[in-house]
């Protein structure tokens, strides 16, 4: 026959809470404590302070759920009231008490911090609403002057500089010169969107932080153009235009020039009638990757490296007739024949007898011809000609 168990009766609960204790161990209010939070554990937690959560207890939706915290303080909240910051998270009540009821959401808090502000401590009510926004504000703070954090903006409005958007459930500034590599040409498409940024700057004055997707941009770029793979296929969006070629973007970030040297005759043909209107697909390939722009290309990179082969086994380490068509800091661009340039670096000008200048006729010597690259390198003297550059 079933023995029946006797309530604990002397072990001394939190306000209103009904449940019965069976425990009959002298440490059952000890355990008590620990478990929901009384004054005994309070010792040191006062109205504002802010602990992070170690687990979730939840029973049944539109009932309170329990925070335990790292110090083993308990406290309560209902997930109406915190609606918005678990909307950050992306979760629906039905789909977080799913979550907590489950042994994974507790690998998860050790993981990614989480935290709650103590609201009323007689009561163990608290507030991760409010504490969130206490931490992403200091966090805000430190990212402006050492960023190392991007974050992603929902663009909810726009004004006549920029944009409203809202990351990590604080509205913020996205000036229109810092949401994307290019130039917008219309403002409208952009609400709506989600774009990633860094934290730019905090306007007193206004009271709101300003972000970047620009910043953002200039901290991943190195590496993402490593990525990337000289002679690969890319797709874009015309971006406009000037008298030298085309300006491409692709993924949001990446930007190219397609000289008109690199088009083909019918792209050529379509640019010298003015015909390429910005958000145009473009696609090309790949040739180079300059001061963090990519050089493209419209013309078949086997077909041009077959002919840089046949040109080079026609003039390497042979004297040549050139022309200046450059001058730049790091030396000369010099016109081997039409179409076809050569470098001569700043340290073979200086062998030169006088100054050079654009449109003048040099004879020099064809140094190296890199046939993967179709770069060619110039030297003043045969002496100085190598098979290494």
């Amino acid at each position: 026959m079933a023995t029946k168990r006797k309530e604990n009766t002397s072990v001394i609960k939190r306000p209103g809470d009904t449940s019965k204790i069976y425990c009959q161990e002298d440490y059952a209010q000890e355990l008590y404590d620990k478990m929901y939070g009384t004054e005994v554990i309070f010792k040191d937690v006062s109205n504002g302070t802010i602990l992070r959560v170690v687990e979730f207890k939840a029973s049944t939706p539109g009932k309170e759920i329990t925070a335990i915290c790292d110090n083993f303080t308990t406290l309560y909240f209902n997930f109406a009231k915190e609606k918005k910051y678990f909307q950050i998270l992306g979760f629906d009540e039905e789909s977080f008490i799913d979550w907590v009821s489950s042994p994974a959401h507790v690998s998860y808090l050790q993981e990614n911090k989480i935290y709650i502000q103590v609201e009323n401590i007689e009561v163990a009510k608290g507030s991760l609403h409010q504490a969130h926004l206490k931490t992403i504000i200091r966090e805000f703070r430190e990212q402006i002057v050492k960023p190392t954090s991007a974050y992603v903006a929902k663009i909810i409005d726009k004004n006549q500089g920029g944009f409203i958007v809202e990351v990590q459930g604080i509205k913020a500034f996205l000036p229109g010169s810092l949401a994307a590599a290019n130039k917008i040409a219309d403002f409208e498409s952009y609400i709506g969107k989600e774009v990633l940024v860094m934290i730019e700057d905090y306007l007193k004055s206004s009271d709101i932080f300003v972000v970047s997707y620009k910043k953002y941009l200039d901290y991943i770029l190195p590496g993402k153009l490593g990525e990337l793979e000289r002679n690969q296929i890319m797709k874009g969006y015309v971006t406009g235009t000037s008298k030298f070629g085309i300006f491409v973007e692709f993924d949001d970030m990446f930007t190219g020039l397609l000289h008109t040297a690199e088009m083909n005759p019918e792209t050529l043909e379509k640019f010298n009638a003015r015909e390429f209107k910005p958000g145009q697909e473009l696609e090309t390939w790949l040739k180079d990757i300059r001061d963090n722009k990519l050089i493209l290309t419209e013309i078949d990179p086997s077909i041009k490296q077959n002919e840089y082969e046949l040109f080079r086994e026609k003039i390497e380490g042979n004297m040549k007739e050139t022309t200046v068509v450059s001058i730049k800091a790091h030396g000369a661009l010099m016109e081997i024949e039409k179409g076809i340039l050569g470098l001569l670096p700043i340290k073979e000008m200086k062998k030169y007898k006088k100054r050079l200048s654009v449109g003048e006729k040099v004879d020099v010597f064809i140094k190296k011809v890199d046939t993967s690259t179709g770069k060619i390198y110039l030297t003043m003297n045969d002496e100085h000609i190598t098979t290494e550059v």
